[in-house]
């Protein structure tokens, strides 16, 4: 089994009612409905990468 410090950090964002929520640089995720309860944790942003280009997108008929 890989270490904790081997796996890749996956993180994303909250769907909450048709909308997407980001955690910017907190810990904490604010429940949006309430505004106070705590729904979850997210690590801060990691280092943003260069993206790779997406391959071109074929025609379908």
């Amino acid at each position: 089994m890989p270490s904790l410090s081997d796996l890749p950090e996956i993180t994303t964002d909250l769907f909450i009612n048709g909308e997407v929520h980001t955690t910017d640089d907190s810990l904490q995720v604010i429940d949006p409905a309430d505004g106070v309860s705590v729904v979850g944790y997210a690590p801060p942003p990691a280092p943003s990468r260069p993206s790779r280009p997406s391959p071109p997108r074929t025609a379908r008929s």
